[in-house]
């Protein structure tokens, strides 16, 4: 929650100026799908957090009052927006730092360690993932805990993914393989939100569409309680995202 208790309205006009993608701008106001997500991970969110590719901080807003927060992404526009956003945190509590995760070495962030790492929707879009999954492993703590959310089954792979940059979707073997040998040890693997296959699938391989549709992720998002609810009861088989909670050994 943000200082007045509500939400920070996006002043979309200028967000447009600076090429901040519409897709993260619609799932910005998708208020329930975000604390879905939150609510997957919360119990294992430390007070040194390090997010990488934090873009408009869809995430960072339910997590912003942790004790020491840096987020990190490659786009400076974002950083800029992430330092406005986030101006009353004080600087030596919260940083926003461009920096591409595949590639640390040169990076304010190499030489600092951190209680969580989150990586949400990120995984996807990047030439090196392995690389990205070694550095996050380098930058935890002992018993530190790695949080990765990638959307899930190449069979879904579409329209949607290919305008949204995605190169690829994962399934279990994909993404336990993926972080073999770094160091960590898998606490939980599932899948999420089940009820979203139908929705990705008929409008990215059926009728071939590049955005999401906005009525249709307003009602999403409108029965996501629903959905949340039965998946605590049950945890699907299948989901359109795959989360995997690593502890570092």
């Amino acid at each position: 929650m943000l200082p007045d208790g509500g939400r920070i309205k996006i002043n979309k006009t200028a967000l447009d100026r600076e090429k901040i993608k519409y897709s993260l701008l619609l799932l910005s106001e998708r208020f329930n799908y975000n604390h879905w997500i939150y609510e997957n991970i919360q119990n294992y969110v430390g007070n040194n957090i390090l997010e990488v590719g934090a873009g408009i901080g869809n995430m960072t807003d339910f997590i912003i009052f942790r004790n020491k927060l840096t987020v990190i992404d490659i786009n400076q526009n974002y950083i800029d927006y992430l330092n406005s956003k986030y101006s009353f945190r004080n600087e030596t509590n919260f940083n926003a730092i461009n920096a591409d995760i595949q590639d640390i070495k040169a990076s304010p962030i190499a030489s600092n360690r951190y209680d969580t790492i989150i990586c949400l929707n990120i995984l996807e879009h990047l030439e090196n993932d392995r690389a990205a999954v070694e550095n996050m492993s380098s930058l935890l703590e002992p018993g530190g805990i790695l949080i990765i959310l990638v959307p899930a089954l190449q069979s879904l792979y579409g329209s949607i993914d290919v305008s949204f940059e995605h190169l690829r979707r994962y399934n279990r073997k994909e993404l336990k393989s993926l972080i073999h040998g770094q160091n960590l040890d898998i606490i939980k693997l599932y899948y999420m939100n089940f009820f979203g296959l139908l929705g990705w699938f008929v409008n990215g391989r059926v009728f071939k569409k590049k955005a999401l549709p906005v009525k249709q992720t307003k009602l999403f998002d409108k029965l996501v309680p629903l959905f949340s609810f039965a998946e605590k009861i049950v945890k699907p088989p299948l989901g359109q995202s795959l989360i995997l909670i690593a502890r570092k050994k």
